[in-house]
Order: structure tokens, then sequence, then C-alpha cells
């Protein structure tokens, strides 16, 4: 059992989630473009200096949404982030 919710956690974290996520206050509640965080370079730069030595943080946006064809829609996720930051963070980084 241990190493099912071990390996349970292993692939939420490298589901692109992270060991930590920071969003809005309001995002939980209505999740929106308009729940958006501001101020997020400032927030950053707070995080970075209270990780740990080698700990690495990156900035991403998620957006979910809707793919239509003529025959099927499928809801998809959506990532936006730098592909150089995500190198020995994240699958992401070893893309290129």
């Amino acid at each position: 059992m241990q190493g099912l919710v071990f390996s349970m956690v292993e692939n939420s974290i490298n589901n692109l989630t992270g060991h930590v996520v920071v969003r809005s206050s309001d995002y939980i509640s209505d999740p929106s473009i308009d729940s958006r965080m501001r101020g997020v370079d400032e927030i950053m730069a707070h995080v970075k200096e209270r990780l740990p030595k080698g700990a690495k943080a990156v900035k991403r946006i998620r957006l979910d949404g809707v793919v239509n064809t003529a025959r099927d829609s499928y809801g998809v996720t959506v990532v936006g982030t730098d592909i150089k930051a995500e190198e020995g963070v994240s699958f992401i980084g070893n893309t290129q």
C-alpha cells in the first residue's frame, strides 16, 4: 500500500503541479481569468529567496479549455511556461 501511495504522490508532482502551488486566493471559488495572480515577478522573487539550496521554482499558467472538431469535443489543459526555466524541474525542460 505504501508503494501505491508513494507512486500516486510522485505522479501528481510530476504532472506539472510540483510540490507547492501558489495561486490567487479567489481561484478555487472562481477559476476564471479574473482570478489570475498579479505581481507574479515579485511573488516569484519572494519564493526563490526562501527556497532551500538547490531547489527550483518556475512560473506556469494552466488553462482548461475545450477543443472542438467536426465530430467531437475534448477537454484540454494548456500549460504555458518558459522551457529554459523548466530544465531540471520537469520533463518539459528536456523536450528541446
